[in-house]
């Protein structure tokens, strides 16, 4: 289920059951300190975002045309963050189109379609914010990339996306790079982070023998934390009925949201070894 905060409307994540995407409402740290949750009017104000999510889902599962401008226009209407509409919303359907295309209820087309539209939103957003395109420009942090073989890019731009706007240079390279690659450019930019998103459970391997890589490359002198995610992530931490687990400089995450946080908390105390 999606999270949104019922009285700022800034989403806050998922929780069981991970397959249902539907909406619930909580209350964020900041509204909680500022005592807005003792106004319980503004828990209707879920609702606007409930019929926008289900309206761009319908959309998107009937092959109807999808107007970015529209989109943009109407949550900001609702006061929601370019950051949540997309990770929030438009994220999930992306999600859910996934699984009905695995159920053979929508066409490769169709997904494909929707898929595109969101590749253009997110550019749309990046230009419309000099701020993140500055950010972008620093030297990386934290370096996003699929493993060879993993095609599913799209939340890597947006985990990008996230990241800038939390001021945390990132660069996301898609929509996947063979392994001999990841480890030059992470030995030449070498980034505190470095993200990479799995599909298959086995894949998740490579974290150790990428960073061994970039380890050798570099004679020793540098390797960077790693950073798990995507579908064979979820599979690794279901198994080990886990939301996220850290171990021996090798992070699993299973929402983009729990490795930002965890950027934000930890990323003062990398910058300073």
């Amino acid at each position: 289920m999606l999270i949104w905060c019922a009285y700022c409307q800034h989403y806050l994540g998922e929780k069981q059951p991970y397959e249902s995407f539907e909406m619930t409402h909580s209350i964020c740290e900041k509204c909680c300190e500022s005592g807005r949750h003792k106004d319980r009017a503004h828990i209707r104000e879920i609702q606007p975002i409930a019929k926008f999510h289900a309206d761009i889902r319908d959309k998107a599962v009937q092959g109807e045309e999808i107007l970015i401008e529209q989109v943009l226009a109407e949550s900001k209407r609702l006061g929601i963050s370019s950051v949540d509409m997309a990770i929030g919303i438009l994220q999930p359907v992306l999600n859910e189109m996934g699984r009905l295309y695995e159920e053979g209820k929508v066409t490769v087309a169709q997904e494909h379609a929707f898929t595109d539209k969101l590749d253009r939103m997110i550019s749309d957003l990046f230009a419309l914010s000099p701020a993140m395109k500055n950010c972008k420009e620093k030297p990386p942090l934290v370096m996003l990339t699929c493993v060879d073989g993993n095609y599913h890019w799209l939340g890597l731009r947006l985990l990008e996306l996230n990241l800038l706007e939390e001021n945390i240079p990132t660069r996301a390279f898609i929509p996947s790079l063979p392994r001999d690659e990841i480890i030059q450019l992470a030995a030449n930019l070498r980034p505190i982070v470095l993200g990479l998103s799995v599909y298959q459970k086995e894949q998740c391997a490579e974290a150790s023998s990428i960073r061994a890589g970039i380890l050798q490359r570099t004679a020793g002198a540098y390797a960077p934390i790693m950073a798990m995610g995507g579908n064979g992530a979820k599979q690794l931490l279901e198994e080990k009925g886990l939301e996220q687990w850290i171990e021996n400089e090798i992070g699993f995450f299973r929402q983009s949201l729990d490795f930002v946080t965890y950027m934000k908390t930890c990323l003062p105390l990398m910058s300073a070894v």
